[in-house]
């Protein structure tokens, strides 16, 4: 005899096993350091400058060998930034805050403790 199918037996189940939180947030620390370990190997290279710009932190990450596809530093770069200590430094003229030197449009950071300065200032540090 053929048993009728029932949606809700056991058999057709997906049953997924539950992470524990504490190994959810372990990867999430093994996988913000990873992305770190890059961001702090370009800093390293430009000797932890005062003011920096996200062209000049990519442009070094594609001349480093990476273990973590670009996407993903490029989706975590602003929280990587300030893991590091470094702020974003804003444009009051633009929506979304990027500077524009010549023909780039670029995001600014500066260390936290260092002071907020004027455009032409900026592009002087950034060496641009």
């Amino acid at each position: 005899m053929k048993q009728e199918f029932n949606p809700f037996d056991e058999r057709h189940l997906n049953k997924q096993k539950k992470r524990k939180s504490s190994e959810v947030v372990y990867e999430q620390k093994q996988w913000e350091e990873r992305i770190d370990k890059h961001f702090r190997r370009v800093l390293e290279i430009l000797e932890w400058p005062d003011y920096v710009s996200s062209e000049q932190i990519t442009s070094m990450m594609f001349m480093e060998e990476m273990n973590v596809p670009f996407e993903a530093l490029r989706r975590n770069f602003p929280a990587a930034m300030d893991r590091l200590e470094y702020t974003k430094l804003k444009n009051p003229k633009t929506k979304d805050g990027r500077w524009k030197f010549g023909c780039m449009f670029v995001f600014a950071y500066r260390k936290k403790s260092s002071p907020e300065i004027e455009r032409h200032e900026l592009k002087q540090a950034l060496g641009l």
